[in-house]
């Protein structure tokens, strides 16, 4: 299959699309300029339930993934990756 380097429905070609990544995918606390890389395996909790937040463990997901998920997505103009 071949790749499409034309522009994409954003209007950017393919090489831009692949560098640039929507801070949008992920909500940095810290309002860094690019995606930070988490590495922790848990996450703070505000209930001892499980329904604390998006985040619980880093096997079920973290923001780190969740831009990269969002990221591919973009690029292969799919919904989801």
């Amino acid at each position: 299959m071949a790749v499409d380097t034309t522009t994409s429905k954003t209007g950017y070609h393919l090489a831009t699309e692949l560098v640039h990544i929507d801070s949008d995918a992920v909500k940095d606390n810290y309002n860094a300029a690019s995606v930070p890389i988490y590495q922790t395996a848990t996450f703070k909790q505000n209930s001892a339930d499980g329904s604390g937040g998006e985040y619980d463990y880093s096997r079920s997901g973290n923001p780190t993934r969740t831009a990269v998920e969002v990221h591919m997505a973009k690029i292969m103009k799919a919904e989801r990756a």
